[in-house]
C-alpha cells in the first residue's frame, strides 16, 4: 500500500509541472534550484544543456526547464530510426527525436502522468500545423 501512496505523491507532484508558473512548485523555492537567480524556462534548458538552435525548433510550451539534461545529445539518432522517450514529459526530447529521425521514423513519448501526456499532445498539434505534415497524435 505504501508503494501506491509514494506512486500517487509523485504523479501529483510531477503533473503539477504542466500548471503555469509551477517552475517553483518543481523546486520547492528557486533557490533550490539555482541559487539566488531566477532563470526562465528556457534559460534553465540552455543551463542543463539544450542548445538555442534546438529550443527553437520546439514548441515553446514543451520548454520546462527541469529533466534530466539533454539525453539526445548523448544519442546517436538517425533519420528512419524509431525512438521511445520514456518519462517524456511535456515533450521536449520528443521533438528533437522526431526532428532527427524525420518523416520516414517514428517517436513515441510515454509518461506516467495524464496531465503531461495531455500537454504533450496538445504542444504537439501545435508543432505538426506549423510543419505542415500528417502526423499520428
Amino acid at each position: 500500500m505504501q508503494e501506491q501512496v509514494i506512486k500517487g505523491k509523485v504523479k501529483e507532484r510531477y503533473g503539477s509541472i504542466t500548471q503555469p508558473g509551477s517552475f517553483e512548485s518543481v523546486c520547492g523555492t528557486t533557490e533550490c534550484c539555482c541559487g539566488s537567480e531566477v532563470f526562465s524556462a528556457v534559460q534553465m534548458a540552455k543551463k542543463i544543456g539544450y542548445d538555442t538552435k534546438e529550443l527553437e525548433s520546439v514548441p515553446e510550451s514543451s520548454i520546462v526547464g527541469v529533466g534530466c539534461g539533454a539525453p539526445v545529445n548523448f544519442a546517436d539518432i538517425k533519420e528512419g530510426e524509431v525512438v521511445v522517450d520514456i518519462g517524456s514529459g511535456d515533450g521536449i526530447d520528443v521533438f528533437l527525436s522526431a526532428n532527427k529521425v524525420k518523416d520516414s521514423g517514428k517517436v513515441i513519448g510515454i509518461d506516467m502522468t495524464d496531465q503531461m501526456l495531455e500537454k504533450a499532445r496538445n504542444n504537439a498539434k501545435q508543432r505538426f500545423r506549423t510543419w505542415n505534415s500528417k502526423k499520428e497524435i
